[in-house]
């Protein structure tokens, strides 16, 4: 809120999205929470993820060093966004995450070091925002990713596993057939 009205300015019908290219993409930082609109964009970016011609609006965040990334997003209605990392903004086949859903996280261990964009899309004009926590690296608990497996379960046994300190961040696409 920039003029002292009580409405956050992404809230009002006047106020014009600084983000809505690649070009202008606004900084991500960490333990900053980030206010977003789609309001008045287009569907200008080329992601991979959302249907051509939703809105859409992008971010940024540089990591000097492999780092985890957490990103948690809240659309601020009923209507659904999706989230799309990139290395390259703008091109489809650079993408590395996509997400969609009202409230969610988007969660990656060991992102190596780099430049990446963060495009949210909708195809209605949303509010939202991104609460972005970069944190070192780390492998997490045994069986949290693939190439950090736990134990070997075998048919016929009982095996007890902890689910503590794992997170909901790789595709089980990657369990052998």
């Amino acid at each position: 809120d920039n003029n002292c009205d009580g409405v956050q300015d992404y809230a009002q019908e006047t106020c014009t999205v600084p983000n809505g290219s690649c070009d202008d993409a606004l900084e991500l930082l960490n333990g900053v929470r980030a206010y977003g609109s789609t309001r008045g964009m287009t569907g200008t970016i080329a992601d991979g993820c959302a249907p051509v011609g939703d809105r859409d609006v992008s971010f940024f965040f540089n990591l000097t060093e492999a780092s985890d990334v957490v990103l948690d997003i809240t659309a601020r209605t009923s209507q659904d966004i999706s989230v799309t990392i990139t290395t390259d903004c703008g091109r489809e086949d650079a993408t590395t995450v996509c997400e969609a859903g009202r409230s969610f996280s988007v969660v990656n261990r060991a992102m190596p070091l780099g430049l990446y964009y963060v495009v949210v899309s909708s195809p209605a004009e949303i509010d939202f925002t991104i609460d972005a926590e970069i944190l070192p690296a780390d492998p997490g608990p045994p069986g949290d990713t693939c190439a950090n497996y736990g134990t070997a379960v075998t048919d016929g046994t009982v095996t007890s596993i902890s689910m503590l300190g794992a997170r909901h961040d790789f595709n089980v696409s990657c369990w052998p057939d």
